[in-house]
Order: structure tokens, then C-alpha cells, then sequence
């Protein structure tokens, strides 16, 4: 499968592994994300910023992809049960895929204006658990027991650590991609830095745990992979000062929890009659919605 992106150009999903990426494209909770926007309420702010998130976990899976590729290059030292396989290779990737899965209408916002709600990475867990979902059925598949590997390294937990780091960490493919993307859409250049220098900056290295055992992880190379990953971090900063946190887009979210709480107080009373999507009233009464009503 080859797909344009306005970010990475040219993205190519045509390896073995890969297939993972057409089939949970074709499943309705991926599909959902056609209706999520990436930033919210940030395109009042930012007329550009109407993307969403779907095409954000397309990028991600190509940088996951992307990045995959290199630890293939420099894992000759690690010992066998550590180096990438085929199964991993496919968990990576789909986890990537659908590390957002789980988000609700106004991304982030939508967790802030529901105290005690689950997060969506929690809901993403639940997504991809669940034997009802397309999603679950498209993992497993190809195999037994893919579901579950995923859903673990939407957590950032794998039987490979530094994988489950690079899903889910400080320096993970999530981030790699919502700051160029968020930046291109957004029409500024805050968020813009070397992807392609910081991957190829990136090699194995270990660490010791608090358990005394050790644990492989992703390093920088060498003193010219600095400069990449400096542009990194300040990419992020810049990011939440100038465009996450813009005064005008922070207005605009105090409006909608008051909306919010507005609806929660009038769901609370039993004389009011108001009519509201059953997982909203389900979390505004401290009750689980299933899978199917969120």
C-alpha cells in the first residue's frame, strides 16, 4: 500500500509485516478517527489545523516503520531474544497505528471535561481488546494472542522494552509525528526539527533498573546525534507554548467545560429530561460505558 502524506511524502507500507496497516485501515474504530481532530478546538486559533486523527496514526506507523528499520541495523549486538522478529515488527507497527484509537470528540478536551473518565489510553486498551471489535478481529488474525501484545504496547509494555518505549515514552513516534504535523498544519515553525538525522542518530543501549536487571533502550549516537535531539525537545517546548497552550485556544476550552458542566449538572436531576449519548451520561454518573457506547 502507498499513500501520500503532506509530512513524509511518500509512505510506503509493502513489507511482510506491514499488512497489519491495510487490514486495521478497513476496521469502523479506525475509521472513527476520520472525525477526531488532532488538535481540538486549536483551528479557532489556527484556520489550518483541521486535521485529524487518522491521518496522525497513518504518520505514526510510518515513522514506527521508519524507525524499525534502523534498529534492524544496529541490534547485531544484542542477544537473539532481544532482536526484532516478525511478530514484533507487526505489534510495533499496529500499535502505532492505533496508539489514538481511543480518543473522544475535542481529543484531549474530551478527558478534562469528565473528572474520573478513562483516559484514551485506557479506552484504546479496551478497543483493541475487546473480542466484538473490528479492530481485535483484524489483530488477531494474524495470530493468536496479537491483540493483546498491541494493547500492551499501547501501555508501553512489551517482551521487547525498548519498543514498548518507543510507542509509548519520552521520545516515542507519537511525538515524532504530531510535532512536524501539527506545526505544517498549524502554519507555524515551532515544532519543525531533523527526523531524519535523529533516526539515524538512534542506536541500542542499556540501563540498569530499579531491580538490578538490565534493560535495553533507545540511545543517541555519538556527539553529532546532540544536535537532533536538542531539536527535538525545544521543538516540543515551543510547541506547547505558541500553539497548545495559545491563550485563545485555552479560552476556548474553559467555554466548553462550562458546556460540560452545564450538561452534567442537568443529567444529574432526575426531573430534567435532558437527552445526551448514553456513554456521556454513564460518566457524568460514575458508571462505565461498554465499548460499543463510547
Amino acid at each position: 500500500m502507498i499513500l501520500r502524506d503532506p509530512i513524509h511524502g511518500l509512505v510506503a507500507f509493502e513489507g511482510e509485516e506491514e499488512r497489519v496497516i491495510q487490514a486495521l485501515l478497513a476496521t469502523s474504530e479506525v475509521q472513527r478517527l476520520r472525525r477526531v481532530r488532532q488538535l481540538g478546538l486549536a483551528s479557532l486559533v489556527f484556520p489550518g489545523a483541521e486535521h485529524s486523527r487518522f491521518s496522525h496514526a497513518i504518520g505514526t506507523a510510518w515513522v514506527m516503520s521508519r524507525l524499525l528499520a534502523r534498529i534492524e541495523h544496529v541490534q547485531e549486538s544484542l542477544p537473539s531474544d532481544q532482536r526484532l522478529d516478525p511478530a514484533a515488527r507487526r505489534e510495533a507497527i499496529a500499535a502505532a497505528l492505533l496508539h489514538d484509537l481511543g480518543h473522544g470528540p475535542f481529543s484531549h478536551l474530551y478527558e478534562e471535561v469528565l473528572p474520573g473518565a478513562p483516559r484514551h489510553e485506557q479506552w484504546t486498551a479496551d478497543l483493541i481488546s475487546d473480542p466484538d471489535t473490528d479492530v481485535h478481529r483484524a489483530l488477531e488474525a494474524f495470530g493468536q494472542g496479537t491483540a493483546h501484545n498491541v494493547a500492551e504496547l499501547v501501555r508501553g509494555r512489551h517482551r521487547l522494552f525498548y519498543l514498548g518505549l518507543a510507542v509509548s515514552g519520552t521520545l516515542d513516534v507519537d511525538r515524532c509525528d504530531y510535532l512536524l504535523r501539527d506545526s505544517h498544519m498549524t502554519g507555524v515553525r515551532y515544532g519543525i526539527y531533523d527526523l531524519d538525522w535523529l533516526l539515524r542518530a538512534l542506536t541500542l543501549g542499556e540501563i540498569t533498573a530499579a531491580d538490578g536487571s538490565r534493560r535495553t533502550v533507545l540511545a543517541i549516537e555519538g556527539r553529532k546525534g546532540l544536535p537532533p535531539i536538542e531539536g527535538f525537545f525545544l521543538a516540543r517546548n515551543f510547541m506547547y507554548q505558541q500553539v497548545y497552550h495559545h491563550k485563545a485556544v485555552r479560552a476556548a476550552e474553559v467555554l466548553v467545560r462550562a458546556v460540560f458542566a452545564r450538561v452534567s449538572e442537568r443529567l444529574q436531576d432526575p426531573s430534567d429530561h435532558l437527552v445526551a449519548p448514553t456513554a456521556l451520561t454513564r460518566a457524568v454518573q460514575g458508571q462505565s460505558a461498554t465499548v460499543g457506547e463510547y
